[in-house]
């Protein structure tokens, strides 16, 4: 489902939510008659549509021009002079096609490398403040925002069923709660990441009315949604709240099994992937990529431990996540923990069960690092799982450039009785829920970790330094 009009109309879950509207109006008349919302009556299933204010897209020289980026590897080959893109026909799974990354802009992946939405952001020197249209992703809405040094961004004053949250793509911000560290000013300021190992909540509390960026300026992820559909589940990725999807080009904003995506069958087909917003600097260079994912509770895990290792210096990133739609308690990120020896490792099984996606469930698990578990409910994000050096900077290898990472995956924390010596652990819902996130794929030198989100104690491991991965 689409939601027509004005993009920031609320597509919620009925259940509830009249009651809490309701109460939100009165409350908001006896404060501020901002804070009201009222349920329409439109009506979609279970879905009821109310509205609330966006924020006002910026025009003239604060614009952020969205655009389709070009489909043709041709608009490419001019700038690179590789003629010989537009000569391949390829065919097979993607992770064997040449053309990836020289054909394509940097930043974009293998999977998708056409068609992605690009925002291009304008020169933080000739406006202040800069905001993005809204685009709606499974029933949430998401606005981009740019500040000059010290600006001020002053979201719409929402209601209390509305929750918001922000995610820190370049610079920082200033006292939107007590996510991130305390500067010498005592005020607490937000960066990119949170502290390594572990995961931390982007909701911004409701008395906070207004952003500022440090003296760094900032580039930040504005998020509003429903209160109520933090509670709700996804379990049909054919319907909404998983194709409530709206905004401009939202055309290219489509579900897709990551099997079909990538022409490559090992994967489960309840693995789905959503591409891409890429965000541009003023002078085209990339600065982030966001992408979205799904897998049901009926599968163990996603499409399978990695560590980046394909990646090189010029489409390397370092990768964070947010949880949308929880599936379990338990589900969030597994990450292996380098020079660490699990005493009880338990091997996989010499036969791999004849289910699908089944081959991507076990590899690397059987490792015999310690391997953690971060539980990640709706509107949580990891910190980082890459390697750290002493200095909060993430490590690259010495010769391809890439962003050193350990073994690392989604996690449901079910499993099918086939993986558990004929005891089956989950599913524990009917229908299966899927797990619903976003990645935030950001440059290396926008994911220095400040010195206080280490832990320079002896044998505290809070981060990584191994850099022998590579």
């Amino acid at each position: 489902m689409d939601c027509a009009g004005n993009i920031y109309e609320r597509c919620a879950v009925l259940m509830g939510l009249t009651a809490i509207g309701l109460a939100g109006g009165i409350l908001g008349s006896g404060l501020n008659g901002k804070f009201g919302i009222q349920p329409s009556d439109a009506m979609f299933g279970n879905i009821v549509t109310s509205s609330v204010q966006a924020p006002a897209a910026t025009s003239g020289s604060c614009q952020m021009v969205a655009s389709r980026q070009p489909p043709a590897v041709s608009s490419w080959t001019a700038e690179n002079n590789l003629e010989w893109c537009n000569a391949i026909n390829h065919e097979g799974p993607v992770w064997t096609d040449p053309r990836h990354p020289a054909c394509y802009p940097i930043g974009v992946p293998k999977w998708h490398p056409e068609d992605n939405i690009i925002v291009t952001l304008p020169n933080p020197a000739d406006c202040a403040v800069s905001v993005s249209d809204t685009w709606t992703i499974a029933g949430w809405h998401v606005t981009y925002v740019q500040l000059a040094p010290n600006a001020v961004f002053t979201p719409p004053q929402l209601s209390w069923a509305v929750q918001s949250m922000l995610k820190v793509y370049r610079g920082s911000v200033i006292d939107v709660g007590e996510n991130g560290v305390m500067n010498e000013d005592l005020q607490w300021e937000t960066f990119t990441t949170t502290p390594p190992l572990a995961s931390r909540s982007l909701k911004v509390p409701h008395f906070v009315r207004e952003v500022r960026a440090g003296t760094s300026g900032a580039v930040f992820a504005w998020f509003t949604v429903p209160s109520v559909m933090l509670e709700q589940a996804v379990t049909n990725m054919g319907a909404a709240p998983a194709t409530t999807i709206g905004g401009p080009f939202s055309n290219l904003l489509n579900w897709r099994t990551f099997a079909d995506r990538s022409n490559d069958t090992q994967f489960s087909p309840n693995f789905w992937n959503m591409p891409g917003i890429k965000l541009n600097e003023n002078d085209g260079t990339h600065l982030t990529y966001n992408q979205w994912w799904t897998n049901s509770e009926s599968d163990p895990v996603d499409g399978g431990y990695h560590n980046h290792g394909d990646t090189f210096a010029n489409n390397t990133f370092a990768e964070l996540h947010m949880t949308m739609y929880a599936a379990t308690a338990s589900a969030g990120m597994q990450t292996q923990m380098p020079n660490t020896q699990n005493q009880q490792v338990q091997e996989n099984p010499s036969q791999i069960p004849d289910l699908p996606g089944a081959g991507t469930w076990y590899g690397q698990n059987d490792m015999s690092e310690v391997q953690l578990v971060l539980p990640m409910p709706p509107g949580y994000a990891h910190g980082p799982l890459w390697a750290v050096n002493a200095d909060g900077t993430p490590r690259t290898c010495a010769g391809s450039g890439r962003v050193v990472y350990p073994f690392h995956r989604l996690v449901l924390g079910t499993n099918p009785a086939d993986l558990n010596g004929g005891t089956a652990i989950g599913p524990f819902s009917d229908p299966p829920r899927y797990q619903l996130w976003m990645a935030f794929e950001h440059l290396p030198g926008d994911v220095n970790i400040p010195p206080q989100m280490l832990a320079a104690w002896h044998n505290a491991y809070l981060q990584n330094e191994d850099g022998t991965n590579c």
